[in-house]
């Protein structure tokens, strides 16, 4: 087990130290989801690192954001920075960045945020199992299209498959303020123009490679139209999950249990975001967290 603190600044990481926290993990630049709160600069990372580890203790970076096309040589430099430093991990979100990561540092261990998107081989064999034309739509991410790694899963099962690869990166912001419903003409505007050129590319099925996106199927599907098989990679890597641990013999007996939600945003917009991910109230009690004791 592993005491991990947050600190959004020296004097707040220096307090979970002393502390006894067994890890730190913390922001540096833009590219994570406290930009907007108070972080470490490039040149305090060094330092960091040095104080943490002449105390035994780890040290872990936040990229955990959806870097954009413009933010990749940004993120291309933090990554070597970071290996440079001796920093322990990079916790990240976004796939396309991970597969940035795997390629400029190798020598650095990645993890998982809890806002990552759960992917698996199993989206991509739905995907093809489906396709009747050969031809296979791709939406996505900037980082995760450039990234190309649904690509080469495509390819590594079947090198006849035609991909065809479309970041989508206003989908996000929209799905996060609610503009995900038909009827919705800026959403449904957007959908079409990013689209189109899938649809015009003949593509049969069209794989939905970003969390967000599947709260978008209703539109997505008017746009492509209802000869197009819309596939849910989260979706698939959950059955598949399911599927394994059943036949391991492994699936919880329990027919129920409890949750508690913590959100830095004001709790009645964390549960209005569950609903739209979950399909139903979050049902557990929501605590807001004052993030400003952790550097604000």
């Amino acid at each position: 087990m592993e005491l991990l603190s947050p600190a959004g600044h020296w004097e707040a990481m220096v307090a979970a130290v002393q502390c006894g926290a067994d890890a730190v993990y913390l922001g540096c630049g833009d590219l994570n989801a406290r930009r907007g709160a108070k972080n470490f600069t490039p040149q305090e990372l060094p330092a960091a690192v040095q104080y943490c580890h002449l105390r035994g203790v780890r040290l872990y970076l936040t990229l955990n954001t959806l870097p954009s096309d413009r933010e990749l040589d940004s993120a291309r430099d933090m990554l070597l920075l970071s290996s440079r430093c001796g920093v322990d991990g990079v916790i990240v979100q976004d796939w396309g960045l991970a597969a940035l990561a795997r390629s400029v540092t190798p020598d650095l261990p990645l993890h998982g945020s809890t806002q990552m998107t759960v992917h698996s081989l199993a989206g991509v064999e739905r995907a093809a199992a489906l396709t009747r034309s050969g031809k296979i739509g791709l939406a996505a991410t900037r980082a995760s299209v450039a990234s190309g790694a649904y690509e080469r899963a495509f390819r590594r099962l079947d090198p006849a498959l035609e991909v065809h690869a479309l970041a989508c990166p206003l989908f996000v912001p929209l799905v996060e303020e609610g503009r995900c419903r038909p009827g919705d003409t800026v959403i449904e505007t957007v959908a079409e123009e990013y689209l189109a050129p899938l649809r015009d590319a003949g593509v049969d099925v069209l794989v939905l490679g970003c969390t967000h996106y599947p709260l978008l199927s209703e539109i997505i599907g008017s746009v492509m139209g209802p000869e197009v098989s819309l596939v849910d990679v989260g979706a698939e890597a959950a059955r598949a999950c399911r599927d394994r641990l059943a036949a391991e013999n492994a699936l919880a007996d329990r027919k129920s249990g409890s949750a508690r939600f913590y959100t830095s945003d004001r709790a009645v917009n964390f549960q209005r975001l569950a609903a739209l991910f979950l399909g139903e109230e979050a049902a557990g009690a929501v605590e807001q967290v004052d993030i400003s004791q952790y550097g604000e």
